[in-house]
């Protein structure tokens, strides 16, 4: 039996997926959310992370697109309510953009098979470690065809490992 997929959204793809499932669109992020809700794969997140999509969804430009009295914690621990929350802490991996090493260290310290993105910077690297890099849609692709791919199969040698230990 195949290993349930692992996968970290970024802030961005959690804050579309929020507002586009307050407005009743279905979008790209929100599709994944949905497809981790009903327990197609499992989502991995941090209090980063956590952190992060709230305070993004309070700032105007999202605030104004979800309902009035709509709750970000109570959104997110909602949906992770039976996903997996991991501590991270990790060195730079990007340089000049360090805000978005704790997203990659999230993936690595929750064995994550993939990382959903909007980031150039982030889909440029394509794989960290054995974390596959997409965007919403190509994510969904993958998902709905997988492809046998030297970074999934190591992901997969990596979780057996794991097991065992």
């Amino acid at each position: 039996m195949s290993e349930p997929w692992r996968v970290v959204l970024d802030t961005m793809v959690w804050a579309q997926a929020a507002t586009a499932q307050n407005s009743g669109h279905l979008s790209a992020p929100s599709e994944i959310v949905m497809r981790a809700i009903a327990g197609e794969y499992t989502l991995v997140a941090s209090p980063y992370i956590r952190a992060e999509v709230t305070r993004v969804l309070r700032e105007p430009q999202f605030s104004k697109r979800v309902a009035p009295l709509f709750d970000p914690e109570g959104w997110f621990d909602a949906v992770m309510e039976k996903h997996m929350m991991v501590e991270v802490s990790g060195s730079a991996i990007l340089g000049d953009h360090s805000k978005d090493d704790p997203i990659l260290w999230a993936a690595y310290a929750g064995m994550a098979s993939h990382l959903v993105t909007r980031e150039k910077r982030l889909l440029d690297l394509k794989a960290f470690h054995f974390t596959q890099i997409f965007a919403p849609p190509g994510f969904l692709r993958e998902w709905r065809v997988p492809k046998v791919s030297e970074h999934l199969s190591g992901w997969k040698s990596a979780m057996r490992q794991a097991r065992r230990r």
